[in-house]
């Protein structure tokens, strides 16, 4: 095992080759992944559990988003437009007046993100 892979601990899960999420230190410390509240980190979670790392193209719907964090409709779209603008995910299909779900994509613009400064007077 390489050196800078820390071995699996039980409190990381129930099994040892269990699927994970990748959330890299990175993102985490980001002017982006901060300006995040937490409804958007939670769906970004469960988008990058359902992603299955061999296509870049996936699908996540309301339904979806009620049944695993029980999240009304408007919070879901608030939170979805939310990793939209902060560049963490992306419209790859807009399926809007087509009565099926959106594709989307993972993006890495959230690394241009800046936050404001505030002025100070």
């Amino acid at each position: 095992m390489p050196k800078n892979i820390a071995p699996f601990q039980r409190f990381e899960g129930r099994y040892k080759q269990g699927r994970h999420v990748r959330i890299t230190a990175d993102m985490m410390h980001s002017d982006a992944w901060s300006a995040l509240k937490a409804h958007a980190r939670m769906v970004y979670l469960h988008m990058k559990q359902k992603y299955n790392g061999q296509d870049e193209f996936f699908r996540f719907t309301y339904d979806e988003a009620w049944k695993t964090m029980k999240l009304n409709d408007q919070t879901y779209k608030r939170a979805k437009a939310r990793l939209i603008e902060l560049g963490f995910i992306s419209v790859a299909e807009n399926n809007r007046h087509r009565m099926r779900a959106n594709v989307y994509r993972f993006s890495s613009k959230w690394q241009n993100y800046k936050k404001k400064k505030q002025s100070t007077i």
